[in-house]
């Protein structure tokens, strides 16, 4: 099965929700980084970040539906990947409870040049 990788324009706002789906929730922390990606595998630990995301904890990921999981919503800012480099990135995120790792989440993101420029 082929996966396809997401794309994102330079500049633009990318959000990624990760549910946390043991543990207690409440004492959950979320970490996630966009690295540059030299192979199909995921990053190592040793490679640098090249932006970092900002992750808030909800207690619904569906605000809707008051029974779904509570889940981090980590969130890109357009300002982080107007600095990007065109090409492949991957995420390496993290979500930790009292030191152990409870959930890992690893995306391919293809950034892309815009097709206007501002001014």
């Amino acid at each position: 099965m082929m996966v396809e990788q997401v794309k994102i324009k330079r500049g633009t706002t990318y959000r990624r929700l990760l549910l946390i789906r043991s543990g207690d929730a409440s004492a959950a922390s979320c970490r996630m980084v966009l690295k540059r990606a030299a192979s199909n595998a995921a990053p190592g630990d040793e490679a640098p970040a090249a932006a970092e995301f900002v992750c808030v904890y909800v207690t619904n990921s569906d605000p809707a539906d008051l029974t779904s999981p509570p889940a981090f919503v980590c969130t890109l800012a357009a300002s982080a990947t107007e600095d990007l480099a065109v090409g492949t990135y991957k995420t390496d995120a993290r979500i930790e409870i009292a030191g152990d790792v409870i959930a890992t989440a690893t995306e391919t993101i293809e950034v892309i040049e815009r097709v206007t420029e501002d001014g």
